[in-house]
């Protein structure tokens, strides 16, 4: 699942899903990166990391 909001990592670990965060959103980095999910710049780097962790 691809997100920006420490919520949208809530719903992936929920739902069993692994979950990467954009940091364009309202969380700040170091907020995202306490979820424990894969943290990225920008959503190109999302769709790159996704493809390489499923």
């Amino acid at each position: 699942m691809i997100g920006d909001s420490t919520d949208d990592a809530l719903s992936a670990f929920d739902a069993g899903a692994k979950s990467i965060l954009y940091t364009g959103g309202t969380h700040s980095e170091e907020k995202l990166l306490e979820t424990g999910a894969y943290v990225v710049n920008s959503l190109v780097e999302a769709a790159i990391l996704a493809e390489r962790i499923t």
